[in-house]
């Protein structure tokens, strides 16, 4: 399993929301180039760690025959931006769930653990949303299929 931390989101949507802070925001060649290059290495079970959205959610970005799955949580204290709202549904197909300030009573703080068994098998990746005071909010787990980490059923 190979995880890449980024300080901005994989996903595509945060192009609609902030108009910034984003791969896609003038370095999408650049995001093309790396995925392209795990596809082509045959690196598999890549995993991205984002954030800096004032959002959160967990994500399934395919290339091609491969997932690259991210997750992504906010600051535990952050300004309010919603989460996308738009209809374009290759975007709305990426998501797996998203959490916003409207979800938590106006709050936005959360924050998220990951959480990876290589004792088991197959072995298995979990992402864990909390507000601030721990309470879960929501999760996402991922387990090694035949093509590399697919979503848990």
């Amino acid at each position: 399993m190979k995880f890449i931390g980024t300080s901005t989101p994989i996903h595509g949507l945060s192009e609609h929301i902030t108009k910034q802070d984003a791969w896609g925001t003038g370095y999408q060649a650049e995001l093309n180039e790396l995925l392209d290059f795990a596809i082509s290495n045959q690196i598999r079970n890549v995993v991205f760690l984002s954030g800096d959205q004032h959002w959160a959610g967990s994500f399934n970005r395919r290339r091609g025959s491969v997932n690259f799955f991210e997750f992504m949580s906010s600051p535990l204290f952050s300004s309010a931006y919603g989460q996308y709202s738009g209809t374009n549904e290759t975007l709305l197909g990426r998501v797996n769930w998203m959490f916003d300030f409207t979800m938590n009573q106006g709050r936005v703080e959360n924050f998220g653990r990951v959480t990876v068994r290589t004792d088991i098998s197959p072995l298995s990746v979990q992402f864990e949303l909390f507000d601030a005071q721990g309470a879960p909010l929501n999760s996402t787990t991922l387990v090694e299929g035949p093509e590399g980490l697919e979503l848990a059923p």
